[in-house]
Formats: structure tokens, sequence, C-alpha cells
């Protein structure tokens, strides 16, 4: 009899709560957020390079239209990209980003960017074991 393989299908596609950290005025805390497809991730960096365009408050109306919106995103929905992704996919802390100061919903923002790219797993082995020698 043979035994069918698991090529770990499900497994690869489930998405996961993974920690991180956000920092702000020399403090850092930890924070959980809901992992997210490559695609997201990929759509995330082009608003944020389209944000990076511009200065804070200056975004004119309508510089995102034409980006693709997020999945859980629904038509006309208008909020800010940020507020959009940390209502959506953090868990830790339990925040409302329409009672949160602008500065720290980035820093969390960011946080959660840089769990995403990484996670705290990957963080930690390469502290625990750094690489020597450059190219």
């Amino acid at each position: 009899m043979t035994q069918e393989k698991d090529y770990g299908a499900d497994y690869a596609t489930q998405k996961e709560t993974i920690e991180g950290t956000w920092r702000i005025d020399g403090r850092e805390f930890a924070l959980e957020t809901e992992d997210v497809t490559k695609r997201t991730l990929d759509l995330l960096g082009e608003y944020m390079a389209l944000a990076q365009q511009y200065e804070e408050g200056d975004v004119p109306e309508g510089a995102g239209d034409d980006l693709e919106d997020f999945p859980w995103e629904s038509e006309g929905d208008d909020r800010d990209f940020i507020e959009s992704v940390v209502d959506e996919k953090l868990h830790k802390p339990d925040i409302d980003v329409d009672e949160t100061v602008s500065r720290k919903l980035s820093a969390i923002f960011v946080g959660m960017f840089e769990a995403w790219q990484e996670g705290e797993t990957v963080k930690a082995a390469r502290e625990e074991m750094p690489v020597e020698g450059g190219n």
C-alpha cells in the first residue's frame, strides 16, 4: 500500500500569528500580528514607496488610486493604508486606530512590517550566529 506524500501545501498557506516589536521614543514594545501573503507584502511595499514620495500629510487626494486594494478592503474604503493594515492585521496591542496618535500608529506599522519581513525567530538566529567576513 502506497502512502500519499504530504507536500505541506496546507501548512504553507496557513496564516499564523507572529511576534515582533515596535519602537518609539527610545522604548521598545512587543506586538503580535497576523502574517500576510507575499502578494500583500508586495502591495504594502508599493504603498510605502508612494507615501515616501511625499511629506507626511501632503499626499495628494487620489495618489494611490492606481494601486490595488488590499484583499480585506471593500469598495469605497477610504482609510489611510496604515490605518487599514493595523486595524485588520494587528492582534496585540489591542488598539483603536482612530484613537491612536499618528506617529505611534506609524511606529506600530513599521514594527509589523519588520515582523513580516523576517520574523523574530530569524532575528534571534542572526544574533546567535553572526556571519563573519564579507563579500
